[in-house]
């Protein structure tokens, strides 16, 4: 089976299991450029040397962008071994390069009043002062509707990634 055959076959058993369209899309993106750097031989014929070497020509990337398309590389070639496509797993000395630690930026006390002066309507309000008071995404929060908060407990109950219920607390200001 060649390689693009036996990566095609991977993803559609992911999307199957539910991975999300813009986690398949980029799947589809590294194996891709993997395939056609390695010009889409037998999957069988793929050993450790082809990936360290592609992953060498990427030095112009960040470590954390490597670091994914090994995570890529690693899933797919463990399913492809698991599934039987393959007798051994040649991702299994694969390791991600290693990533600088990254201290969270806070916003300071004027540009956090900046973004409360900058906000238009009572819609805009809310928002950010759930945003502020709960982390969640905010794609979890513009889906909400007001029948989702249990004011008694100044809670909601937010679907994250992956369809993992959650609930958040609102603070005294995101509750107003």
């Amino acid at each position: 089976m060649k390689l693009s055959q036996a990566t095609h076959s991977y993803l559609s058993a992911k999307r199957i299991e539910g991975y999300s369209p813009h986690t398949l899309s980029a799947y589809e993106l590294h194996l891709r450029k993997f395939t056609e750097h390695v010009k889409d031989p037998e999957v069988t014929d793929i050993c450790l040397s082809h990936f360290r070497g592609y992953l060498g020509t990427l030095d112009h990337l960040k470590a954390t962008s490597a670091g994914l398309r090994v995570v890529v590389y690693r899933s797919c070639f463990k399913w492809l071994h698991e599934e039987g496509v393959i007798e051994t797993n040649p991702t299994i000395k694969l390791k991600e390069p290693k990533t600088p630690q990254r201290v969270p930026k806070a916003l300071s006390i004027e540009e956090i009043e900046m973004l409360r002066d900058s906000c238009e309507g009572l819609r805009d309000h809310a928002l950010l002062e759930t945003f502020f008071a709960t982390g969640a995404r905010i794609g979890e929060l513009t889906s909400l509707n007001r029948n989702q908060v249990d004011w008694g407990i100044k809670a909601i109950v937010v679907f994250g990634k992956g369809a993992r219920e959650q609930e958040v607390y609102l603070g005294a200001r995101a509750a107003i």
